[in-house]
This record gives structure tokens, sequence and C-alpha cells, in this order.
């Protein structure tokens, strides 16, 4: 098998046994098939979702040939190598679900710093809807970002070193419905232990809006293996809004690229 890239990097294996080459051409096949990531507007390093679509995009589409013996000889006459010393392998993607992975942009570090090693495939902000004490609807501003198992919300000053600051943890896998309401907003209902809140997002542009539900999406297929249901609705009526001044989150643990890498590495002696 003889895979070539458009950076410049050519990679031929010899002997591998013909049921382990057609399950590797089976698998590319199907992340190739796989429906790409939205287009979006905002330029690199935006905070809402700009990083994620700058490692996403230029793609260049995969094409796969069978050949025999000459098509082999072609492809190794013509082989790239790379001297190894030069050679430094960095994830731009989580290979589990093909989600980019999200920098905190610069400017925000300060307040998001516990974030920054964190394995993020969203980064932003957002206005939750809720209700007031008098039964009022206000939005307020919140820090949002996607992981691979949870949408997380935080005060808009960031959710501090020990989390304190963080008012909504979502678990993925526990999402019964997505509304893909007017304008930039959506709303997310969660079966979860303990219960939560319904919950409505109003992001600044339609691109983060995309961004976040293409994440959820993806995040809830790998976790569950079942496809996420979304409902396009004018409105949020099939969703409850309450007061939610006394609602403590219960926090799921957010992994660090460095767990990826350990994770994809395998385990060592």
């Amino acid at each position: 098998v003889g895979f070539r890239s458009a950076k410049g990097a050519d990679i031929f294996v010899k002997d591998l046994p013909n049921g382990p080459r057609e399950r590797l051409v089976t698998i590319l096949t199907r992340l190739r098939d796989q429906p790409p990531i939205p287009p979006g507007t905002k330029a690199e390093g935006d905070d809402f979702g700009g990083a994620m679509m700058a490692a996403a995009s230029g793609a260049t589409p995969l094409r796969i040939e069978r050949g025999g013996e000459k098509a082999e000889a072609a492809f190794r006459k013509d082989i790239v190598y790379l001297p190894e010393k030069e050679w430094e392998y960095a994830l731009v993607e989580d290979p589990r679900t093909g989600l980019p992975l999200v920098p905190v942009p610069e400017r925000n570090r300060e307040h998001y710093g516990p974030l920054v090693p964190k394995n993020l495939h969203f980064f932003g902000g957002a206005h939750q809807v809720s209700l007031d004490r008098s039964g009022k609807t206000n939005g307020i501003r919140r820090g949002c970002w996607v992981t691979p198992t949870c949408l997380f919300l935080s005060l808009h000053t960031g959710p501090r070193p020990d989390g304190r600051d963080i008012v909504r943890c979502i678990p993925i896998e526990d999402l019964t419905l997505v509304v893909n309401g007017p304008g930039f907003a959506i709303g997310l209902r969660a079966e979860s232990t303990p219960p939560q809140p319904d919950c409505v997002l109003d992001f600044d542009d339609v691109a983060a809006k995309k961004l976040v539900l293409f994440a959820l999406e993806r995040g809830h297929r790998f976790r569950t293996g079942r496809m996420l249901a979304v409902r396009d609705a004018p409105h949020f009526d099939a969703l409850r809004l309450v007061d939610e001044s006394k609602f403590k989150p219960t926090l799921h643990r957010m992994a660090t690229v460095a767990d990826l890498y350990g994770l994809l590495r395998g385990p060592t002696k």
C-alpha cells in the first residue's frame, strides 16, 4: 500500500496481508465519504471557531487507486522520502471523529488559561437565554467550548483553575434533542443524571452555530453510535427554560491533547 500526501511526505508499506490491507482501504474510504466540515466565514484565530475552520481548510480530496506490479513500481520510482530526523508528528484533528483540535486564541488565554492544554473542538462565546427569578427571559454572556465528551459554559470571565465558574456541563452522549432555531440560536435537551435544565444558546454568527452543531453531531455519533436528533424549528417551544440561579452542574473531566497522543500511541512498556 502506498500513501501520497499533499504535504510532500510519502509512505510505502510492504508485506501487508490482504485482509488487513482491505480493511485499511475500507476505513479510508469511509473517512473520505464522511460529510465535510461546513463552510465558515471567520478568519484564522477568531474566537468563534475561526481556528477550527483554519485547521480544516485546504483539505485535499482522497483518491484511492488499485493497481498491480507496474503501478507499484511507478509509485516507488517517484516516492518522496523525508529524513526521519526532520519529521515532527503534530495532530491537527482527533482521528476518532475527524474534528479539528482548536487552540485557545492568545488574547483569551489570560481568562481561559486552564483550557490551553485541553482537547477542544470549539472555543468561543454565546448568550445563554434563560429565565430570571421574576420569570423574564434574558441573555447572559457565557464562555463556550466543546470537548469530545461535553459542551461547557462558564462565566464570560472564564472557568477559573478549579472550575468554580463553570455553569453548565452537558454530556454529548446524553443529548436527546437539539433544536436548530432561528438566527444564530440552538436549543439543547439532555437526559443526564442528575437532571439538568434545557438550554438555549444564541451565538454571534452562523459560522459558530454550524461549528457547534457539527461538533455535537460528530461527538454524539462517536460516543453512542447513533445519529443526533436535530430538529429545525422557528422557536423553542419544545424546550422548558427555568431559573438556573441555584443550579449546580456536575463537572466531567476534560481530557488534554497529551491524553490523545497517549491514547493513539497505545500502552508503553
